[in-house]
């Protein structure tokens, strides 16, 4: 190659360069926001489905917290239809008296109160307080039959006091 070939592909030589140059960084212009824009929306859609996730989980708690709840439900209403009603409070008194009759014991001073909570809880009862005069045995029989009265009863508290007997308290729940 001659000189003056040489020196005017050198002149011409710096276009393609320059072109090589702006295609080369003309697409970096323009995929760089497309590209932050692109890895903006994988980071939204990444927050969403673990949203979605989390939603998912909380609907399945929902559910089981649901039949739980539906659970309870049903045994409280199980448990409210054994409760006798108020208008038998006087067949209750009556079974008391046949099971200290047959317990061999006699009830003196029985007293009942209703009260609408029983420790903090809105279950309507009767509070039942009586003096319970016999020995041991009719005591313990006495106790095992109320145990066992068809009504739920709880009997809450036992005092035995030196020369006056035993002292009874129990809880009837009512409807």
């Amino acid at each position: 190659m001659n000189p003056n070939e040489i020196k005017k592909l050198k002149k011409l030589s710096v276009l393609p360069v320059l072109l090589i140059l702006i295609l080369f960084c003309l697409p970096s212009f323009y995929i760089l926001p497309e590209q932050e824009a692109c890895e903006s929306a994988v980071n939204d859609m990444e927050a969403s489905i673990k949203d979605a996730r989390k939603a998912i989980e909380q609907t399945s708690l929902i559910v089981a917290d649901e039949k739980k709840f539906n659970d309870l439900q049903s045994v409280i209403m199980k448990t409210e239809a054994l409760f006798p009603s108020k208008d038998k409070l006087p067949d209750l008194i009556d079974e008391l008296h046949l099971i200290a009759a047959e317990s061999s014991i006699s009830l003196d001073n029985v007293h009942y109160r209703f009260s609408d909570t029983y420790e903090n809880i809105d279950i309507p009862s009767y509070q039942f307080d009586m003096r319970v005069a016999g020995d041991y045995s009719s005591v313990r029989n006495f106790i095992t039959g109320v145990e066992k009265i068809s009504n739920p009863t709880f009997i809450t508290e036992i005092l035995l006091a030196e020369g006056t007997g035993y002292t009874v308290k129990m809880r009837a729940p009512i409807k």
